[in-house]
């Protein structure tokens, strides 16, 4: 991606789009002026970073927007905390326009520079052009190029046939791919892995033979979690195959914006356990009541991803971002109503990200520590619900209660 925005007025995007597994190329330019976008194809070699274009294609219009440089603070972006996200400080911020969950921007924490981008919802709520339009985006590398002057792309542009119009706008991934599915031969070439390899050195070119990951019998973790909401949820998740159960403590923010809400999900092993809710006395947690089947699911198998027939969709070795992360994936559900739940782990099946899109209610965690093999006391896996009344309806509906169907093989 090149960005463009040194004349406030008319500022330029242009998007090299290299897809892994089909092994398409195509690029993509937009200029914004006076609230009004065009967009053309560039007709280049997948071999050439940022090379001018030996031809073009448009324009055609869209209601994406090229962002200006004080995006985030035009969009009314607050900072809803900080962070580490791939093992890098980060600062984070969200909001929303017409979309029921926000749109995240995370930048580095200590060059305030962009970082990750996340779409909760699949409407485009920001209308950014590309990044907008996919769920997760991840910034491996970042540089500021003051010699960069896109409007010399912009002039090729202008001698460009215009061609059939595209049948959907390429405001969403739907329109996206569908256009990139109709485009002219010229648009959409082949590229080969090396290609790919010139913006993601470390990445592996056939990932077949790579480990699939499982937790260990044991594991504990802390995490920050995003939901529907505008903040991070706080979690822990402690787990022990051999004791039969997984207990996942969710703290929420309260009506007054603290974080003073706590329900804990119980999952033994072969049943729906209890969820646990909490009240803050000021110095301690204490537990007030309890919701039979609140777990929702059993204790997961320690080898989910493989009991899920996870697929790996990319590994790396080495890579100055990715170090020797491997991407998973698993199908929840049937179309037209399926998700994909996404696992990132690194080379000791330690987890990084662990995610869901598209989600009514939890889409990723971000994992702050993930400890293999600890020995735990029993007190963490009590279940308290005998010494604690059943939760009534106006308790619960009081309580947002967050869900995670993180895992489709319950152990027994």
């Amino acid at each position: 991606m090149s960005y463009d925005a040194s004349d406030p007025a008319q500022r330029f995007m242009r998007f090299q789009i290299y897809f892994l597994e089909s092994l398409k190329y195509c690029d993509i330019f937009f200029q914004t002026s006076a609230n009004a976008t065009s967009w053309w194809w560039l007709f280049t070699n997948a071999d050439q970073l940022d090379g001018p274009p030996h031809g073009a294609m448009g324009p055609y219009r869209t209601v994406a927007v090229v962002p200006t440089g004080n995006f985030l603070a035009q969009g009314g972006f607050s900072h809803a905390g900080d962070w580490a996200v791939v093992g890098r400080p980060r600062s984070a911020f969200s909001s929303k326009k017409t979309a029921e969950a926000g749109t995240w921007v995370w930048t580095d924490a200590d060059s305030i520079r962009l970082a990750r981008i996340m779409n909760v919802e699949q409407i485009n709520d920001f209308s950014i052009p590309i990044l907008g339009s996919y769920y997760l985006a991840d910034f491996a590398q970042y540089s500021d190029n003051a010699a960069l002057n896109l409007r010399i792309t912009y002039d090729a542009c202008k001698a460009a046939n215009r061609g059939a119009n595209p049948s959907a706008d390429i405001v969403t991934l739907g329109g996206l791919l569908e256009a990139i599915g109709k485009a002219p031969p010229e648009a959409v070439s082949r590229c080969t892995v090396s290609d790919i390899q010139r913006l993601l050195p470390g990445l592996l070119p056939d990932a077949s033979n790579v480990a699939t990951p499982a937790w260990t019998s044991r594991m504990d973790s802390r995490c920050y979690m995003i939901g529907q909401d505008l903040y991070p949820y706080y979690c822990a998740v402690v787990y022990d195959w051999d004791k039969g159960m997984q207990v996942t403590v969710f703290v929420m923010q309260d009506s007054n914006g603290e974080y003073t809400s706590r329900n804990d999900e119980l999952l033994p092993k072969g049943n729906v356990g209890p969820g646990i809710y909490y009240s803050w006395d000021g110095t301690k947690w204490v537990p007030a009541c309890s919701k039979a089947g609140g777990g929702d699911v059993p204790m997961p198998v320690p080898d989910f991803v493989h009991a899920g027939e996870g697929r790996c969709r990319a590994a790396f070795k080495d890579d100055p971002y990715f170090s020797n992360d491997s991407m998973w994936s698993v199908t929840l559900g049937a179309p037209p109503k399926s998700a994909d739940f996404w696992y990132w782990f690194d080379d000791k099946q330690r987890g990084v990200i662990f995610s869901l899109s598209p989600a009514s209610s939890l889409t990723i965690i971000d994992y702050q520590t993930f400890n293999q093999n600890e020995q735990m006391p029993d007190c963490v896996f009590e279940d308290p619900t005998g010494t604690i009344p059943a939760c009534p309806e106006a308790a619960l509906a009081d309580r947002k209660k967050p869900r995670f169907m993180p895992l489709l093989k319950a152990g027994k």
